[in-house]
C-alpha cells in the first residue's frame, strides 16, 4: 500500500473480520482515557497513530495490518512509519476484534508489547481511540509531562 492510497480492500483469498462488516455481532466495552494518573497507571508500552488497512483470521488469533502514521511513544519494540501488524488478543468466535478495529479509520493505539516476539499487542487493557488531533496532543502532553 502507497501513502497516497487512502482506500481499504478485503482481498478476496482473505476473510477479514470487523464491525464494518458484522456490527451487530461487535459489542464491546471500550476503555476511557481518564485521568492523567489512571494513563500512566497503565504503563503503555506503546503509543502510536495507525490506520487499520485489514484484519485477518489465522485461526487461533487474529492479526491486523496497519500503517503507522505517527509514533508517541515506543519501548523495547522499535516501530517504523511504515506498515506493520498488530494482534489483538481478545479475539471472539463473534467475528470481531476487541476493541473493535475497523479498516479504513485512523486510531490512537496505545497498548503493551511482546519484546520477545516483536509483536504489539491489544487487549481489553489498550486504549483504542478513533483519531482527534485534540486526542493526540492530550496524549503527547501526558506522556511529555505527566507520566514520571
Amino acid at each position: 500500500t502507497n501513502d497516497s492510497e487512502e482506500e481499504w480492500r478485503w482481498n478476496d483469498h482473505e476473510q477479514g473480520f470487523s464491525a464494518l462488516r458484522h456490527p451487530e455481532k461487535c459489542v464491546c466495552k471500550e476503555k476511557v482515557l481518564g485521568s492523567v494518573s489512571d494513563f500512566c497507571q497503565m504503563k503503555y508500552a506503546y503509543v502510536i497513530k495507525a490506520r487499520i488497512l485489514s484484519a485477518h483470521d489465522k485461526g487461533t488469533h487474529a492479526e491486523v495490518v496497519v500503517k503507522v502514521k505517527k509514533v508517541l511513544k515506543s519501548s523495547k519494540v522499535k516501530i517504523p512509519r511504515s506498515n506493520r501488524s498488530i494482534y489483538p488478543e481478545s479475539w471472539t468466535n463473534r467475528g470481531c476484534t476487541c476493541p473493535i478495529l475497523n479498516p479504513g479509520t485512523d486510531y490512537l493505539i496505545a497498548g503493551q508489547e511482546d519484546s520477545r516476539t516483536g509483536k504489539l499487542l491489544v487487549n481489553m487493557n489498550s486504549l483504542v481511540k478513533p483519531w482527534k488531533a485534540f486526542l493526540g496532543k492530550q496524549v503527547s502532553d501526558i506522556l511529555r509531562t505527566g507520566c514520571k
